[in-house]
């Protein structure tokens, strides 16, 4: 897989470079290479309740970011390496990789466009907690996300514009290693490719107001069978207040998901979202129908509703959320877990070039089939809760330069991972 990832960086390089000519004197072309160096201590490496190991942690992650911006488009770039020795040898070989690659250029002017984007990162397998918050390697596997989208966009009127296109998807994940193995299925059977044809309009009215309506169809092939899903929305976006701070989105629609082995899925899909700001007081309510990408399943249905409120400070702000999602294995039609999150955070500069943030996060979960309906190596009950302490203090000392003292404390208060504490200190350097 390094051969894969430094492949597609000299791709990057050399399509970047063959732009250039293309636009002259009119185009912007920056590369900033960085590098970050890290040591960590963690007294729970394998997040074990009853055999805790230690171990320090060195990490040293050279990196670079891309930048091209000219008349026809603009494309950014970013990639780290991200070497991980253990001293106390409690894993080997744990090397991974982050490339960020985003295109949007105009093919046809005011006609047709081509989006492109790829991402490469380590990612939790259960989508339902966030993992790489609490381990560097626990319950997580490398995914590469690809995708190429060229499209047709148009005015059918001054307050019309249409659009058509097509887009292709190709989602890869990391065979596991030995630990994995446990809780990861044949990761050929997830690794898909995807072909969608969209289409859609929107029409605006009013002051910052516009209504929307679009149809998709797509036909995701993978090892274990393909499927085909059509998605009909109609959406509905409103800005308001000071700058337009302020927004009530509601788009909402139904999909249909034809498995090949003759399972049907059907069930609506909606994201509805109040944003309201009141002085230097936030407030923000979500609700949502998704059906996002997982490492572990053919398509998760999540369905969460979560509101938030954060307090605006002239150095830093403080605040409060609570959520409750629920998700759903589509093929099967089976839930895969219920979530309940409470959490508070700030963050404050407390002088000049100096911030500090924290976060406390408590999460319930029900029905606690993490990984694979139950058979797994984080799920032996019903029920789990847990507790997340993040805090971070920042130094910056200009030019690019800085250095970060970081803490992580985790406990979960049922099944076999225990109590984690993760200290880390971090600089970094962007030339």
């Amino acid at each position: 897989m390094k051969d894969k990832v430094i492949y597609v960086i000299r791709l990057l390089l050399l399509f970047c470079l063959s732009l250039i000519p293309v636009a002259g004197a009119h185009a912007a072309f920056e590369i900033h290479p960085s590098i970050t160096v890290a040591q960590e201590y963690t007294d729970n490496v394998f997040e074990n309740k009853n055999h805790k190991k230690s171990d320090y942690i060195t990490r040293a992650m050279p990196g670079i970011q891309l930048r091209y911006e000219a008349p026809i488009g603009t494309l950014d770039g970013e990639y780290r390496y991200d070497y991980r020795y253990y001293l106390r040898q409690s894993r080997k070989n744990d090397d991974t990789h982050y490339a960020n690659v985003n295109g949007h250029f105009a093919l046809i002017d005011q006609l047709l466009f081509l989006d492109a984007a790829d991402n490469y990162q380590r990612v939790s397998l259960d989508v339902s907690r966030d993992v790489t918050q609490e381990s560097l390697f626990i319950n997580q596997t490398d995914q590469n996300n690809f995708f190429v989208n060229p499209y047709f966009s148009f005015n059918l009127s001054p307050r019309t514009i249409a659009r058509v296109g097509y887009r292709y998807t190709y989602i890869w994940y990391k065979q596991p290693d030995d630990l994995q193995q446990l809780t990861l299925r044949e990761v050929d059977d997830i690794s898909r490719k995807e072909h969608t044809g969209v289409g859609e309009i929107a029409y605006e009215f009013g002051r910052s107001a516009k209504v929307s309506g679009g149809y998709s169809f797509t036909r995701t092939n993978r090892s274990a069978g393909s499927s085909n899903q059509q998605d009909a929305y109609l959406g509905l976006e409103k800005k308001y207040g000071p700058d337009d701070a302020s927004v009530i989105s509601l788009r909402g629609g139904w999909t249909t998901i034809n498995y090949q082995q003759g399972k049907r899925y059907n069930a609506p899909f909606w994201v509805a979202e109040i944003k309201h700001q009141i002085g230097n007081i936030v407030t923000t309510l979500n609700s949502r129908v998704y059906y996002g990408e997982d490492p572990l399943r053919a398509v998760t249905q999540e369905t969460s509703y979560s509101g938030a409120v954060d307090l605006l400070l002239p150095k830093g702000l403080i605040g409060g959320m609570v959520s409750y999602a629920r998700f759903t294995d589509t093929e099967l039609d089976r839930l895969v877990t219920r979530r309940a999150t409470a959490a508070v955070r700030g963050r404050y500069e407390l002088m000049s070039r100096l911030t500090a943030d924290l976060t406390v996060e408590g999460s319930r979960y029900d029905n606690n089939s993490f990984l694979t309906g139950g058979d797994t190596l984080s799920s032996s009950d019903s029920d789990t809760k847990r507790l997340l302490v993040g805090t971070a203090v920042v130094y910056s000392f200009g030019e690019g330069m800085k250095v970060s003292a970081l803490y992580r404390y985790v406990n979960y208060f049922s099944g076999i991972q225990g109590e984690v504490n993760r200290i880390s200190l971090e600089f970094q350097k962007v030339f």
